[in-house]
C-alpha cells in the first residue's frame, strides 16, 4: 500500500466512524418515537395535541380524559371536599 492507499483508508475510518455515531444518535430518537410505553411516542403526543387544540386546554391529554369518562362526579366531589375544607379554616 502506498501512502494515498492509507490516506483513503483512514479517511473511510473516520467517515464510518462519524457515521456510526450519527446513526445510533438517530436511533435512540427514533427508537422513543415508536416505544408504546414512553410518553414521546409519535402516537401519544399525536392524539395529545389534538385533544389540547379541540378543547383549548394546554394540559388535556388522553389518559386525563379516560380517568375523567370512567370517574364522572368526582371534579364536583374533589371541589366540595376543597369548600368544606376552606370553609373550616376561616
Amino acid at each position: 500500500m502506498n501512502g494515498w492507499d492509507w490516506a483513503l483508508l483512514g479517511a473511510g475510518a473516520v467517515a464510518a466512524y462519524w457515521i456510526g455515531t450519527k446513526v445510533s444518535a438517530g436511533a435512540g430518537s427514533v427508537a422513543q418515537a415508536v416505544n408504546p410505553t414512553s410518553d414521546r411516542n409519535l402516537a401519544y403526543r399525536g392524539v395529545n395535541s389534538i385533544g389540547q387544540s379541540v378543547t383549548g386546554d394546554g394540559y388535556w391529554n388522553l389518559g386525563g380524559w379516560l380517568y375523567d369518562v370512567t370517574h364522572p362526579g368526582i371534579q364536583t366531589q374533589i371541589a366540595a371536599s376543597v369548600k368544606a375544607h376552606n370553609a373550616g379554616d376561616q
